[in-house]
């Protein structure tokens, strides 16, 4: 009575007031702000490129890496087999009558203009832009020969077409250039729709550019309501699509559905075991008010720190639901035993700041990694179980719980009655337990080795599926497409640097060269010398082609006399196309991207070949500056360098923790981490089949500070009824949700919830067989119902 006589104190009370009225209006301020943010802004958003890590090795590499893929993420392709060339046709028409039905999507005018535009931009250059093939053409023929054949091609009615005038380019040269920038695959156009032919049979292309964002809802929703009504019209039509809003789509049904399953099943479970277990809307008017504010702080701190928030993230940070719930359960349950919220929240203080700081800690860990998705999550989740830590701390002092009736057990309060009857259902389980302490040491022994050899045999898993979040029919049909269509891949490319834009040029050039010196079929490349020659290129091929063509022994004397005519040679240009000039054109979106930094210029080679990584490393070994870049071999090299550096934080941080548990419970610290080790190789070994990766490790994080919990509120009120019954209703509000989120199909929400069920799971069964009473029947509960 002397400490609740303390805490009861005037100053006690103004104090207690001051803080719950800071809390209110911090909740005012949050469930404000989040819900302008909701009302006027748009602050989720399902970008996929935004979760891929940034490796700051290379920074420049990982900015051209996006440069070159959100080229293509405002176009979607759909391809429609066309066995029934009349079928396909009608078919296509009516998807591209669809698609551009609404002003969400805009007609792919990739095609239409694109000829004029580039014969704007190489007119005043056509005499000294020359092909590999074309400047090959004038070194091997002699001026005779040239102008013979000159003349063949003028009445040749399918010769290349002439885009510019006899009296500017009697030789077609820019007509030939022009000519090279076609792609390698073989379109032909039937009825106004590309059409091409692939494995054996014919496919019609329908294109369309997006006017918002591929990440957009609306847009998504559009997109994808459009096509399930055009299968509904035709379900014998064979669709393949290629284009990241249909991964942006993907991404958000999946991720909501996510939300919906996991946040809707918590929230439910949650409710049920509260009305359960205290037969109150007072307590679960208390649990929902913990769990809003500290969901409203979360949104509040993430979009102040980033501005939107991914849906992924969302996904994830609907198991705060099951987290936040573990104080407000441990204080309820301790306001029950103590008689009041006051003195129940200066008993578990300790308990509560121990838990908290652990689990904060834990999350904020996450955020040291280069995944932005992974960094939101900490920071979603760090700062919900914050404002639920502080919630019951400042709301704790005016909860009054129902007061008990007499001392006999029917007479008790719902949660008394709960606690006793699941804390002898408890005693059933664990007094066998604790009276054979030699016998369960050696199980667990065992256990611990099947585990560590599962986990040794399941060695480590650091593929890129694992950062996927489109099913695996949309990534074939990607495939698909890009095998067709001849599309450069953006995941292997070759990537060029020079200290200048001149010397980035040669270079590139050389490249080319190189390749195209392998004379293998099926290699296709695109680099930026194709459209765009270096500066001692163009120079020497005008050299070249006035020296054969123009020259007093050139060939265009001779095709004039052959046409009987009177001929001036073109006016060949003074100046060179330089790389201004072309990227500040629209065209300059044609080719791979140029970047300068820090006195570097940069840019890519992309490259369509079925040769293995190590023939084409031996193929440009020599070339300097010259590089091959897999992406997804390195993506896979930087989870693992990841999944190591994980690994040390792990181990700093459990001899950290036990350093401060040494510090504050001296002998009995021993009790406190066996259970949470032993949690961890379990979770370990029931991951380990398809082997450990980065996030199962990360996730181990999350069992410490969420598991650790448990053995903290046994350490400092003792196993009994009270903390049994608290600490398993917190459990499995983390079990449960968890539990939905391992279920999940995206591989990171899998791997984060099948480790974090395990773990709690066998946390909450473990740790009871470290905390055996040494009086249970000596509890004034325990042995009521007899008497």
């Amino acid at each position: 009575m002397k400490s609740l006589a303390l805490l009861s104190t005037p100053a006690a009370h103004r104090r207690n007031l001051f803080f719950a009225a800071v809390w209110l209006l911090a909740f005012v301020f949050c469930a404000v702000f989040s819900a302008r943010q909701l009302l006027y802004t748009k602050p989720f958003h399902s970008n996929l490129l935004e979760l891929l890590p940034r490796d700051e090795r290379n920074p420049v590499l990982h900015d051209l890496s996006l440069l070159l893929a959100s080229r293509f993420q405002d176009r979607l392709l759909v391809l429609i087999a066309a066995r029934d060339k009349d079928l396909g046709l009608s078919q296509a028409q009516d998807l591209k009558a669809r698609l551009l039905h609404s002003n969400q999507l805009q007609e792919d005018q990739t095609s239409d203009g694109l000829q004029q535009q580039l014969q704007a931009l190489y007119r005043p250059y056509s005499q000294q832009l020359l092909s590999a093939e074309t400047r090959l053409w004038l070194e091997r023929h002699s001026p005779e020969q040239l102008a013979e054949q000159a003349y063949g091609d003028l009445f040749n009615p399918i010769a290349v077409p002439r885009p510019y005038g006899f009296a500017e380019d009697p030789f077609n040269l820019g007509g030939r250039w022009l000519t090279s920038l076609a792609p390698a695959v073989k379109l032909q156009e039937y009825q106004g729709f590309p059409i091409v032919e692939a494995r054996g049979e014919q496919w019609l292309l329908v294109s369309a550019r997006l006017r918002q964002s591929p990440f957009d809802p609306e847009v998504q929703e559009y997109v994808t309501g459009v096509l399930a009504a055009f299968r509904s019209s035709w379900p014998d039509a064979q669709l393949l699509t290629s284009g990241m809003i249909f991964h942006a789509a993907a991404g958000t049904e999946q991720a909501t559905l996510e939300i919906n399953t996991v946040g809707l099943g918590s929230m439910l479970g949650i409710v049920a075991m509260v009305l359960w277990v205290f037969r109150s809307p007072v307590p679960l008017g208390a649990v929902l008010l913990t769990m809003t504010s500290a969901y409203f702080l979360a949104l509040t701190v993430s979009l102040l720190v980033f501005g939107r928030i991914h849906i992924i993230t969302l996904a994830f940070g609907s198991t705060l639901l099951g987290v936040a719930g573990d104080y407000v359960l441990h204080f309820l349950m301790g306001s029950q035993r103590e008689g009041g919220g006051l003195i129940a929240r200066h008993e578990l203080r300790f308990a509560m700041a121990i838990g908290a700081l652990t689990g904060i800690g834990a999350y904020l860990l996450q955020f040291t990694t280069p995944f932005p998705g992974l960094q939101q999550m900490a920071i979603f989740c760090a700062s919900g179980i914050f404002g639920a830590w502080m919630t019951v701390l400042a709301l704790g002092p005016f909860y009054r719980p129902r007061p008990a009736g007499g001392a006999a057990l029917s007479s008790l309060p719902a949660p008394l009655r709960a606690a006793t009857s699941f804390f002898r259902v408890g005693l059933g389980l664990y007094q066998p337990l604790w009276c054979h302490p030699k016998s369960v040491t050696l199980c667990l022994a065992a256990l611990m080795v099947v585990a560590t050899a599962v986990v040794v045999r399941g060695g480590a898993n650091d593929a890129v599926l694992n950062l996927n979040t489109s099913p695996k029919a949309l990534l074939v049909s990607e495939q698909q497409v890009q095998e067709i269509l001849l599309q450069p891949s953006v995941s292997r490319f070759f990537f060029v640097e020079a200290a200048s834009a001149e010397e980035l040029l040669i270079r590139a050039q050389a490249l080319s060269e190189r390749l195209a010196q392998a004379d293998q079929s099926g290699w296709r490349w695109q680099g930026l010398t194709q459209y765009l020659p270096a500066t001692a290129q163009q120079l020497a091929d005008r050299q070249l082609v006035f020296a054969k063509l123009y020259g007093e022994r050139g060939a265009l004397a001779q095709l004039c006399a052959k046409l009987t005519t009177q001929c001036q040679a073109p006016r060949l240009a003074d100046t060179v196309l330089t790389p201004a000039e072309f990227t500040a054109s629209s065209l300059g979106q044609l080719a791979p991207p140029m970047i300068p930094k820090d006195d570097t210029w940069y840019s890519v080679v992309t490259l369509v070949s079925p040769a293995s990584d190590q023939t084409l490393a031996e193929l440009t070994a020599s070339l300097p500056g010259v590089k091959l870049i897999n992406q997804t071999d390195d993506l896979s090299q930087l989870l693992g360098r990841y999944r190591w550096s994980v690994c040390s934080v792990l181990a700093v941080t459990l001899v950290l923790l036990a350093a401060g548990l040494l510090v504050r419970y001296r002998r009995r610290a021993w009790r406190l981490l066996l259970p949470l080790l032993v949690a961890m190789v379990f979770a370990l070994g029931s991951a380990a089949i398809d082997g450990i990766t980065l996030f199962h490790v990360m996730a181990l994080l999350l069992v410490i500070g969420i598991g650790l919990d448990t053995a903290v509120f046994y350490t400092e009120g003792g196993f009994n009824p009270e903390s049994w019954l608290a600490s398993s209703l917190a459990c499995g509000t983390s079990i449960l949700a968890f539990g939905l989120l391992s279920l999940s199909a995206v591989p990171v929400l899998h791997q984060f919830g099948l480790i974090i069920l395990v773990g709690i799971l066998t946390c909450w069964l473990l740790t009871p067989l470290f905390f055996a009473p040494t009086r249970v029947a000596a509890h004034p509960l325990i042995n009521e119902e007899d008497k």
